[in-house]
């Protein structure tokens, strides 16, 4: 009953309209897969990245996206959140600058964008005149403990990176790119 968007609900969805626990295998280059490069794509979007490993046998990512819907113009991806953002939980825990500093420091807008490439090459292959600007559109985080039906800024973090930002990210992981 929360809204996501204004006038948007995802209890309004109808069954066609959206896809809960999606399945995907995200296709990686037979390269190194580019951490550093990875970095770099953020940092030049504004957003700091947690420091993780650099992985060298990647060949594919498999996982499962929480929901994927349609709200009447784009395509969205929704990742559902249950964890604490504190010893002493309490709802002022889950304002917007507490929920983005979560988002910070669990990589999560590096999960959201892998999701968003997901959900991009999928369209591509399955939406006739797919046009990325037109037809994706972002990330919701529902931090559950958060939320509160009728208040649309509790508990809730969405997010629509540039299109640049998920087909620069969707270039690296086939292993070219604007970021070489």
């Amino acid at each position: 009953a929360t809204p996501i968007f204004p006038d948007f609900k995802l209890g309004q969805l109808q069954p066609h309209e959206h896809l809960a626990e999606f399945p995907f295998y995200l296709a990686l280059s037979d390269r190194i897969f580019a951490i550093k490069r990875i970095h770099k794509l953020f940092e030049e979007h504004g957003i700091t990245m947690p420091e993780f490993k650099e992985a060298n046998a990647a060949r594919y990512l498999n996982g499962s996206i929480d929901l994927v819907f349609f709200d009447g113009q784009r395509y969205h991806i929704a990742d559902y959140k249950s964890n604490f953002l504190s010893k002493n939980p309490s709802l002022a825990d889950y304002s917007t600058v507490n929920m983005r500093a979560a988002m910070d420091r669990s990589g999560y807008w590096l999960q959201a964008a892998l999701y968003l490439v997901v959900l991009h090459r999928y369209l591509k292959v399955r939406l006739p005149n797919y046009q990325i600007e037109q037809h994706l559109g972002g990330a919701t985080y529902l931090f559950l403990r958060g939320m509160r039906a009728g208040d649309a800024e509790q508990g809730i973090v969405t997010w629509r990176p540039e299109s640049a930002l998920i087909e620069d990210l969707d270039f690296i992981l086939a292993g070219s790119g604007r970021h070489d």
